[in-house]
């Protein structure tokens, strides 16, 4: 069986990694020297909300430094900053280009 989400929730998950995962990588960003990647739960929350962990990659130590939730209408409650405003269409300064692998 599959994994489901809210709508509204997808659409706000895509509208932050649109602003922020530039390039082909679609689960890495980076904020100044940092790359972060982005990693969604597959756990299927019965509200139909979206939740999952950040890893800094360039201080790599296998655990996440950071978790995000999406409500099932689409509002960013828990994360970064950047996931907040990304969601809200502010601009993000200092918003770094990954590097290809």
């Amino acid at each position: 069986m599959g994994w489901s989400c809210r709508k509204d929730a997808m659409d706000t998950f895509q509208k932050i990694t649109k602003v922020l995962c530039i390039g082909n990588i679609q689960n890495e960003y980076r904020i100044k020297d940092t790359t972060y990647m982005i990693e969604i739960s597959s756990k299927e929350h019965e509200d139909g909300a979206i939740t999952g962990q950040i890893f800094n990659l360039s201080e790599w130590s296998g655990r996440p430094c950071n978790s995000f939730r999406i409500s099932p209408e689409g509002k960013v409650e828990r994360g970064p900053k950047c996931f907040f405003m990304a969601a809200n269409d502010e601009t993000i300064s200092n918003l770094g280009v990954p590097q290809e692998k």
